[in-house]
């Protein structure tokens, strides 16, 4: 049964498909989210807010990968294909870039991956890993990306090699 979540006499509202969605649309609405400082910048952030909640985790992570560039889809796409894992430096060579960009580029993934309240954590888990006198950085797919990666569009291979730059 639908029910409505309202902000104030005059604010917005959002429609729940469920009771447990419109408890958390309540909640959103009291961690000060509220109808005093619905704008930012000319953009309401109250509805933008309600709408990533309201969203299913498969449409969170469509608008992830569509919001990030090339170069972090070949990288997601990349390591996605590593379910067990994968060291830096051969993503590296299958992929056309350089592994010192990586942290950068999941830097930039992380941030907008906040923005449609997903956890970065449940994309990508990353650690230095040491063998011997060899360090390396060592990725591997966890299950949102496991899960929604076939929603990533990257083209692969890059189309010039590493040694050319950027």
């Amino acid at each position: 049964m639908p029910v409505k979540v309202l902000w104030g006499p005059e604010g917005p509202y959002a429609v729940a498909d469920t009771p447990r969605e419109a408890l958390e649309l309540i909640k959103l609405g009291s961690n000060g989210f509220s109808h005093a400082a619905t704008t930012v910048n000319g953009t309401n952030t109250v509805s933008e807010r309600v709408e990533a909640v309201v969203k299913t985790e498969e449409q969170r992570c469509s608008d992830l990968f569509s919001g990030i560039n090339e170069r972090a889809q070949r990288l997601l796409a990349a390591i996605r294909n590593h379910k067990d894992g994968v060291n830096g430096d051969k993503l590296s060579e299958e992929i056309h870039e350089d592994s010192s960009a990586f942290g950068g580029i999941l830097g930039g993934v992380s941030k907008i991956a906040a923005k449609n309240h997903l956890d970065f954590d449940t994309l990508v888990f990353s650690e230095m890993r040491v063998e011997g006198s060899k360090r390396f950085r060592f990725f591997r797919p966890e299950t949102t990306l496991l899960k929604y990666g076939h929603l990533l569009q990257p083209r692969f291979p890059r189309e010039r090699p590493v040694s050319e730059g950027r």
